[in-house]
């Protein structure tokens, strides 16, 4: 039943995409072509579409609908999804494109681009039979959205939880049916992150809703006995959210156990995906047709280009930040990695700003990342990694100012839904490796924020390497960790760490591709407009043009000149 329900939904979604709509930025609706809005309409369902079937994702993005639904991955809510991406892109290629606007006709390829992308990933790469993480992230995306954003009271938030916590046990057993032959790097992997997962909402699920136990000594006093019944009902909904809470930890527990005993015996597929699917895989989410033999060499020109420039003694003697140090110090730099920012780029009005521990669920990645919902922005950071003291403030440029928080609020002024909600990890991972750039560039006089830099950037890119090897050439596992210790001057155990990142997350490439490409299009446009050149205001131009894969915002921004 919920499975012929999710396709109804989806259909209904696409029937219903003729309705009126506001139309591109700077266009009245009756100034707009008929063509242009169906294409708008379509992308407004395919949104919507996406948020009923991630209600984790549409929290965080402030769509409020689906905050009692709790993640689902049946065999027939895939096939159901499935089905529904078909039928938009069959929709989409419904429209004539010649009777489109030029920028509707570049909005139509990025959309159906990101169309197949999903499709792949559903169809072809099938991470829901093949990545046991896949369920972790759906899960923890879910409840921390609720935990950790103070959209609406504590008590309102907590009984969302609860509903969602009660569906944990239901993925779980779904994921039991559905996982198959996972590569065994990945069920090791999410061994560990359920276990973080489970430390999260043992400990810091009840400390993100305590308050609701506060007596409201005040309320009571005034209200008398009303004051007294409403204190009884929060009572009631915080038993009710420690029982649902309990259960899920024993969901959990379980599905542990069984990755331990069952799963992880059967894990023998492979990590990679293969030339042909990771070539597909970029085309289809960054519009990259670069063969993957060009990708390598064009990689490995900039892994040498790079580690030219660096001193591997003096990167050896910079000191290291100890563990328990490592937020104060980053809370330290917010003021004057705004004062940078705001000299580069216009900035969006300023979000409330927390600098905490990333959470225990989170998987192998970068030292920090950011997250931002409504008027509050978290720049996570794994203290357990140290950096060394220089890449600090690279870290706030990246993860806020001004890169991602700064590319995330921006992206709110953005009209157009397909630039806005198809987004490219070129565009936003590549935005916040070029503002590491953009800092390194500002402190010239402070040669160890050089070295960090260039550090930092090498790491990324032997990553990068790494990531086309094994996905796109048959490198094993040990062959990219000799390759990371080798030329990005990193140990053993670190090299490993990186490897693994490398494997598990093959559009990690994205991001230097992004670096590279923000670059280039800057020295074009720095020659095209000679010392009228603004550095601010071609930053502002990349940000209004949404988060489009690269390839269509070179389009966009030839389009606009």
């Amino acid at each position: 039943m919920r499975t012929a329900c999710l396709l109804a939904l989806a259909l209904a979604s696409c029937e219903a995409f003729r309705g009126p709509d506001l139309g591109p930025v700077g266009r009245m609706p009756e100034e707009t072509p008929a063509d242009d809005r169906l294409l708008d309409s379509l992308a407004e369902a395919c949104v919507a579409w996406r948020y009923s079937q991630d209600p984790g994702a549409a929290t965080l993005d402030g769509i409020h609908e689906y905050d009692d639904v709790a993640p689902s991955a049946s065999r027939g809510d895939i096939d159901a999804r499935l089905a529904a991406l078909q039928y938009h892109l069959r929709t989409l290629r419904a429209i004539d494109r010649t009777r489109l606007s030029p920028a509707s006709r570049i909005d139509a390829g990025v959309l159906d681009a990101h169309l197949r992308g999903e499709i792949l990933e559903l169809d072809r790469i099938r991470p829901w039979e093949s990545d046991p993480t896949w369920y972790c992230g759906r899960i923890g995306a879910a409840l921390h959205s609720l935990a950790a954003f103070r959209f609406e009271p504590a008590d309102r938030r907590m009984e969302h939880a609860a509903r969602r916590l009660r569906g944990v046990g239901t993925l779980l057993h779904q994921a039991r049916e559905n996982l198959k032959n996972p590569a065994r790097l990945r069920t090791e992997t999410a061994i560990a992150q359920f276990e973080g997962l489970h430390r999260y909402v043992r400990r810091a699920m009840p400390a993100a809703f305590a308050e609701v136990l506060v007596p409201a000594l005040d309320a009571s006093a005034r209200d008398g006995a009303a004051g007294l019944v409403r204190e009884r009902e929060r009572l009631r909904a915080w038993q009710d959210f420690m029982a649902a809470r309990a259960d899920a930890l024993k969901g959990v527990e379980e599905f542990v156990d069984w990755m331990r005993k069952e799963l992880l015996d059967r894990s023998n597929g492979p990590v990679a995906l293969g030339a042909e699917i990771f070539a597909e895989l970029l085309e289809c989410r960054e519009m990259v047709r670069t063969p993957v033999p060009e990708l390598l060499k064009r990689g490995y020109d900039l892994l040498a280009e790079t580690r030219r420039r660096i001193d591997s003694e003096a990167l050896r003697t910079m000191g290291a930040t100890r563990a328990d140090g490592v937020l104060d110090e980053m809370r330290a730099l917010l003021p004057v990695l705004r004062s940078f920012a705001a000299d580069v780029v216009t900035l969006a009005p300023d979000p409330e700003i927390s600098i905490l521990d990333a959470p225990a669920f989170r998987g192998p990645g970068d030292l920090a990342s950011s997250e931002i919902s409504g008027n509050e922005a978290h720049l996570c950071v794994t203290t357990g990694d140290l950096p060394i003291r220089a890449r600090l403030p690279l870290l706030v440029a990246a993860e806020l100012w001004p890169g991602r928080c700064t590319q995330a609020l921006r992206l709110r002024d953005v009209a157009n839904r397909v630039r806005r909600s198809n987004g490219s990890r070129g565009f936003a991972d590549g935005w916040a490796f070029y503002c590491e750039q953009l800092y390194v560039e500002s402190a010239s006089d402070r040669p160890e924020i050089a070295i960090a830099g260039l550090h930092s950037a090498l790491v990324r890119i032997a990553r990068g390497v790494a990531a086309i090897e094994i996905h796109g050439n048959g490198m094993t596992l040990d062959g990219a960790a000799a390759l990371l210790e080798k030329e990005a001057f990193l140990d053993r155990p670190r090299a490993e760490r990186e490897a693994r990142i490398a494997a598990l997350d093959p559009l990690i490439v994205a991001q230097i591709l992004g670096r590279e490409e923000f670059l280039r299009l800057r020295a074009a446009e720095r020659a095209r407009l000679g010392p009228k050149f603004s550095l601010k205001a071609f930053h502002d131009r990349l940000l209004s043009c949404g988060q489009p894969p690269l390839p269509a915002l070179e389009e966009i921004l030839g389009a606009g000149r």
